[in-house]
Formats: C-alpha cells, sequence, structure tokens
C-alpha cells in the first residue's frame, strides 16, 4: 500500500485491464484537497482550439505521470470512471 486511495463510480467494460506496459489515454481534472478542491490540471480545457478535450496520453510504467496516477490507474478498465487521491509524496511535491 502506498497511500493512493481509489473509488470506482463506473467499472468499465471488456477484459482488457490496464497495466505496465499499456499505453494509456484518460480525461481527468486534478484537484488539491488541502485548497478546496481548487482545480489545477483539467484535460476538459487543455485545448487552444477550443474543439472538445484533448486526453492526458502516456505509457504506463514509463514515468511519464505522476507515480501516484499511475498506481491508481492500474486494473481500470476502458470507459471506467474512478476517483484517485494521491498523496503529495506520490506527485508534485517530489516530482
Amino acid at each position: 500500500e502506498n497511500g493512493v486511495k481509489i473509488k470506482d463510480f463506473r467499472a468499465g467494460s471488456g477484459t482488457d485491464v490496464v497495466q505496465p506496459g499499456n499505453r494509456v489515454d484518460i480525461q481527468c481534472s486534478g484537484r488539491l484537497l488541502n485548497l478546496n478542491g481548487v482545480i489545477f490540471f483539467n484535460t476538459k480545457n487543455n485545448n487552444p482550439d477550443g474543439y472538445g478535450a484533448l486526453p492526458l496520453s502516456f505509457v504506463m510504467g514509463k514515468g511519464m505521470a505522476l507515480p501516484g496516477l499511475e498506481s491508481g490507474i492500474v486494473g481500470m478498465k476502458k470507459g471506467g470512471i474512478r476517483r484517485i487521491i494521491v498523496p503529495a509524496e506520490l506527485a508534485y511535491s517530489n516530482y
């Protein structure tokens, strides 16, 4: 246990689950719990052309995303919705 907390809101579908080495594309919103949920990152607002959200894309296990985010995504299925709470030591305080 690394301190990452998860809560599934929708399990997703199919038999494939996210694991190290997979390329993933996610829609996400990053919030700061200690600042009453202030949003610091949101893929829905990251398209400069204004024509829809651009997903956050990365390969699991290659250090392309925060370790806590990667840890929280492992085991998800396509279309799943999950809340992931990442402790500071696995987020921006160290990376």
